[in-house]
């Protein structure tokens, strides 16, 4: 199948007119942007087009369109140029898809311009087609303290696509029985700084989730991890870690909300994702920082191997993550609207009385919003500024971005 493919519609003034210099020059240009041959179709090709970009090479097409609209799926990329009346038809016929309800954009500007834009656009669509039936384990209730975070199944169903699979901590604690043995390559992989007996718990743990996302065929999972630490003096931070390396966007304390951010954010930008209590706030600066003990460790530049901080138990990981660009998301509980920004993570700190990975973000928006409208405590932070491909992404769902008053 073609990843992108050039469908052109042409009125019949103009059918026997090659090519104009200009047009064929703009065509070149956008497939050395594109990196990809960006070969023409029929109709009866769409099916093996990932993305057809529907050229619309002249004015006068707007009623041929219309009779050939239903072949396509969405989203309808309408690419023109400057010339034959290509915009002015266009105009019309994207009126026309949007009073049909349907997803379309024009696509005019530079090569370079469009390109980027086409590249938003596929990572927008893969990012719908991964969530769309994706499993998501809720292991165990929330946290008896997440009092505002309680999310509709149906509602995770109808707004991103993704289902909720409910599997019992008994369960969990079935699995845990069942890993007799650690693998030696598994425990020599990670760092030393804690005790042979913890370090082989928490892999158990680790070891225990993954059998439950193999069972169960997930994507993403949640764990009422504080429910481990008396039964086995241990956490699920350092499977946490694991998972999320391992592509299984995975979060804590049976947060839905929270892990529901995260597999949006990982499923838009392909990073690794950080779940974190915002601890301290300055209105003046626009500053937060922000701690948890489960970190990716793939977003780090370095980590270390601590306990957990509320319990001191199991396993927490101290992670350094580079100062950079970054973003913070949110979707609220009910999938009805959404926080984000753009920020720069500032340093890393190693505070005693915070959770363990603990870092200091300026934010660009309003950092009042955590004062007066937040979405719950827990938010999801990623390396390098994605607010525009979210808000793009999540507005296009119907979410509405929260505004600070």
């Amino acid at each position: 199948m073609m990843e992108l493919a050039l469908f052109e519609v042409i009125a019949d003034l103009h059918a026997n007119h090659p090519h104009d210099t200009a047009t064929a020059t703009f065509l070149q240009e956008l497939r050395a942007e594109l990196n990809l041959p960006l070969t023409s179709v029929t109709l009866d090709q769409l099916n093996n087009v990932q993305l057809p970009l529907i050229f619309i090479r002249s004015g006068g097409t707007e009623a041929m369109f219309q009779a050939i609209y239903e072949r396509f799926q969405e989203p309808y990329l309408l690419l023109t140029t400057g010339r034959n009346n290509s915009l002015a038809a266009s105009l019309e016929i994207l009126t026309y898809l949007r009073q049909q309800g349907k997803w379309a954009e024009i696509l005019h500007g530079t090569p370079a311009h469009i390109a980027e834009r086409i590249g938003q656009i596929k990572r927008i669509v893969q990012a719908k087609q991964k969530l769309t039936g994706m499993r998501v384990g809720v292991i165990g209730q929330p946290s008896d303290w997440l009092i505002a975070s309680h999310v509709d199944a149906n509602q995770a169903l109808e707004r991103l696509g993704v289902q909720l699979v409910d599997i019992g901590i008994p369960e969990l604690s079935q699995a845990i029985r069942d890993v007799t043995e650690v693998p030696a390559h598994l425990k020599d992989s990670l760092p030393s700084g804690c005790e042979s007996k913890v370090l082989t718990g928490s892999l158990r743990i680790y070891l225990a989730l993954k059998a439950l996302v193999n069972k169960y065929g997930l994507g993403a999972l949640t764990v009422r991890c504080f429910d481990l630490l008396e039964p086995y003096q241990n956490t699920g931070c350092l499977g946490l870690a694991l998972l999320n390396d391992a592509g299984i966007t995975a979060g804590c304390e049976g947060d839905v909300s929270a892990l529901l951010s995260m597999v949006v954010m990982q499923s838009l930008t392909d990073e690794p994702v950080f779940m974190a209590n915002p601890s301290e706030v300055d209105v003046l600066t626009n500053q937060l920082i922000v701690a948890h003990c489960p970190v990716p460790l793939t977003m780090t530049e370095s980590y270390t191997l601590h306990t957990h901080f509320e319990s001191n138990l199991g396993i927490g990981i101290r992670g350094n993550i580079s100062p950079g660009r970054c973003t913070v998301l949110k979707l609220s509980n009910d999938l009805t609207s959404f926080f984000v920004s753009g920020g720069d993570i500032i340093e890393s700190l190693e505070r005693t009385n915070l959770c363990r990975t603990q870092l200091r973000i300026a934010i660009d928006q309003d950092a009042n919003y955590f004062l007066t409208r937040p979405l719950g405590n827990h938010h999801v932070i990623c390396r390098g500024d994605h607010s525009a491909l979210l808000t793009q992404f999540l507005q296009g769902i119907g979410l509405e971005a929260v505004v600070p008053k």
